[in-house]
């Protein structure tokens, strides 16, 4: 079957359970133990930002249909055993970027939503870069047509004359420095600038801009709540533990000391099942942290009150639609049992030492989000 087909096929099927009451209904109540917990990241007219408009129409929807609980009081429910989150959802974005404050924060206002923004704690007041931003502007702002990275013996060659060949030029880099330590991150983003001969200013330009301390006080008072992400956001899985540990503890210092509206939950930079582990998982637990939120929606076998699932919304109001009811969720359950019997019946037909063929193609392959990660939604 052709991949257009099954794609109109599966759409039409989300159409038809949303469209009717008693299917809706039932969906939700099939995946009544899943609260979405929803993660967005920027938002503008770009290519990975949600616009405004999108962003208001899915609040409407939101307000008129769902209970958006506080992700603090969220926590305490799951913590207290609560298992019935029908009609229910918690919204959060990260990074802490100024257009949250520009553009999301007044259309949660007037609607009276509440909301938790994961802060970058170095990144607050332009402090810092974010290292994706570095290869965006320098990927934006070069005169040359075209270049050769080179990097560890390999070679990416970018072609920048046109919108979409920054954006895969982009895509490249990101996806190589998700999978290195912070010292070759650096070294690769200095010798991308040199290579594309563009030096980056010492702070952040407007459209990189992050909140300032002052207008995380005035959200503070309109049901705006701000948890820790990290100082730098490096990948953790690629940082020695001590350095992942002061990551996590300074950045929950520094930002509990600077933000009304505080709570005591962390989001895993980047956040992907390969960022992170069980053994910050447990240093987060024993912090006496509330809980911890990853950025993928799968392996739900898995989810603790250290690693909780998020899932990135969709600007397609269908798919919107069915992420919030439920129907992810349930897709990704029901397969789950299937992913490990097939990882059984792999191990079965090639004992450990022999090489076996990877069912989901190169195991070196990564789909990038709007950050160069490997993508989080399953939309």
């Amino acid at each position: 079957m052709e991949w257009g087909s099954r794609v109109g096929i599966k759409r039409t099927i989300k159409q038809f359970v949303l469209r009717f009451d008693i299917t809706r209904d039932s969906l939700s109540w099939l995946a009544r133990r899943h609260c979405p917990i929803l993660m967005y990241h920027r938002f503008g007219e770009g290519s990975r930002e949600i616009s405004a408009q999108t962003f208001a129409c899915q609040l409407d929807v939101i307000k008129h249909s769902f209970n958006v609980l506080p992700l603090v009081e969220f926590c305490r429910q799951r913590r207290e055993g609560r298992t019935d989150w029908r009609k229910c959802c918690v919204i959060t974005v990260d990074d802490g970027y100024r257009d949250f404050y520009q553009i999301a924060y007044p259309a949660l206002r007037e609607r009276r939503l509440p909301a938790t923004l994961f802060v970058t704690t170095g990144f607050l007041n332009r402090e810092i870069w974010l290292w994706w931003d570095v290869i965006d502007y320098l990927v934006s702002t070069t005169a040359l047509s075209s270049a050769t990275l080179e990097c560890g013996g390999k070679e990416i060659h970018l072609d920048l004359t046109t919108p979409q060949g920054r954006k895969s030029g982009w895509d490249a880099v990101a996806s190589l420095c998700t999978r290195i330590n912070n010292s070759d991150k650096q070294l690769i983003l200095n010798r991308l600038a040199e290579t594309l001969h563009v030096s980056v200013p010492q702070v952040p330009t407007e459209r990189y801009a992050s909140c300032s301390v002052e207008e995380l006080k005035e959200m503070a008072e309109h049901e705006i709540s701000f948890g820790p992400h990290s100082v730098n956001h490096p990948v953790l899985s690629r940082c020695e533990p001590d350095e992942w540990k002061r990551e996590i503890s300074d950045s929950r210092r520094h930002l509990s000391a600077r933000a009304k509206g505080y709570v005591d939950v962390f989001a895993y930079p980047s956040g992907t099942k390969e960022d992170y582990n069980k053994g910050m998982e447990a240093f987060i637990e024993s912090a006496g942290f509330d809980a911890a939120v990853a950025a993928h929606c799968d392996d739900f076998l898995n989810e603790s009150q250290f690693c909780l699932r998020r899932c990135s919304p969709s600007r397609d109001l269908v798919d919107f639609l069915w992420t919030l009811n439920g129907g992810e969720y349930l897709r990704c359950r029901l397969s789950e049992p299937l992913k490990v019997m097939m990882r059984g019946l792999k191990h079965a037909l090639f004992p450990r030492g022999k090489h076996a063929p990877s069912m989901n193609g190169s195991g070196e392959d990564r789909k990038t989000n709007a950050k160069g990660f490997k993508d989080a939604t399953l939309l």
